[in-house]
């Protein structure tokens, strides 16, 4: 999730855990309807992202029935129901974005796989090991 003050699952908490002194970070995975590992906890994106306009979105968006390029439409700003004004315009972080950057910044993941068939999940693990190699 990241530390607290940013976006849940958000570069942007990530790097506030790096900011404390922090090594490590928990986060969820699912996937988008073009199978792409998004960090998420849960099934809709409604607890996390308002509209552009920083509107509440009117109908429920699941993650597996949007392309990422779908979801990235949405600011992802809310932190425990709080809709964090200064990330305006922040987007859904992708595993590789996250595995990218951990390995730039020598930080670790404890990665939870909220769902998955067995080709996505091998995605994940085929990630996983492209960039264990520069850790």
């Amino acid at each position: 999730m990241g530390w607290a003050g940013a976006p849940s699952n958000s570069l942007e908490a990530f790097k506030l855990t790096k900011t404390n002194e922090f090594y490590g970070n928990e986060t969820d995975i699912r996937f988008t309807k073009d199978n792409v590992p998004v960090l998420i906890h849960d099934t809709a994106i409604n607890s996390y992202a308002r509209n552009m306009d920083k509107s509440v979105i009117s109908e429920t968006k699941n993650v597996s029935d949007l392309t990422l390029e779908q979801i990235k439409q949405y600011n992802f700003l809310i932190r425990g129901g709080k809709v964090l004004d200064n990330y305006q315009g922040n987007k859904i972080t992708t595993l590789e974005e996250a595995l990218n950057w951990a390995s730039e910044n020598n930080m670790l993941f404890a990665l939870e796989l909220k769902e998955g068939t067995r080709e996505q999940i091998e995605s994940v693990v085929k990630l996983v090991k492209q960039y264990k190699e520069e850790f």
